[in-house]
């Protein structure tokens, strides 16, 4: 019993929380991760919202999120808030493609709710939906977002498929990357605030179809430094 008390006296035990930001080594809970597209479009958000559809692979939590911006002409911005509204799915939609339905969760993240991870230069194309123009070779910055840790997440239900919608307000300049990952479902759309209602996304030069570049993750892990020199990584639970 005292050689057990005087081993536990002998470890340090710390935590901290692992990085927020995603590698594909992290995982996911959604069909597969749609990551972005070297060199592809980015979506204008025009005032307006973007939306994207997954099925998820494990039920529990959406505790993280995150997703790919780019800004036009490289104007890049601060960013004060932006708010994720996660809606049910309408398969058919009254215009003959999927859509969200009815919103489920909504939460707006301020600045220290997220992290901003800028990405290696590349070449993009930029793209607005809402005046059906779009410009080639036309910025080089992007970053990745992450939400990590949220409260009060949205629970989901394995199986079941939802809608990742994401609003910028009127933040000018700024737009979701394209996706480079196989297709999932059917394609992204952007909300039409003059007719009121959802229009899904094409490329504006081959006519394909358009998915956005974001993941559904797992809970990130707590590091634990252990005494000599050993690590733990344990998950997170919520009580």
């Amino acid at each position: 019993m005292k050689n057990w008390i005087i081993g536990v006296a002998l470890v340090a035990l710390i935590a901290l929380p692992t990085s927020a930001d995603w590698v594909p080594e992290d995982g996911h809970k959604m069909h597969w991760p749609q990551e972005p597209l070297m060199g592809g479009f980015d979506v204008e958000f025009s005032a307006s919202v973007l939306a994207d559809d997954w099925e998820c692979s494990e039920s529990g939590p959406v505790d993280d999120i995150h997703f790919w911006i780019s800004w036009m002409d490289d104007l890049v911005q601060p960013i004060t808030d932006f708010t994720v509204t996660i809606w049910s799915d309408n398969p058919q939609g009254p215009y003959g493609y999927s859509q969200p339905d009815a919103p489920l969760w909504t939460q707006t993240f301020m600045e220290g709710d997220f992290t901003r991870l800028p990405q290696p230069q590349d070449l993009q194309d930029w793209y607005d939906p809402s005046i059906d123009e779009f410009v080639l070779d036309n910025h080089q910055e992007w970053e990745q977002i992450n939400i990590s840790f949220i409260d009060d997440p949205f629970i989901q239900t394995e199986g079941d498929i939802y809608w990742l919608a994401i609003d910028f307000g009127t933040l000018p300049f700024v737009g979701w990357k394209q996706s480079g990952s196989p297709l999932f479902n059917d394609d992204a759309v952007w909300f039409d605030q003059i007719d009121d209602k959802w229009i899904e996304l094409i490329d504006p030069v081959t006519g394909a179809s358009m998915d956005l570049a974001f993941v559904i993750t797992p809970e990130p892990g707590t590091m634990l430094l252990l005494g000599c020199g050993a690590v733990a990584i344990l998950r997170r639970r919520r009580r």
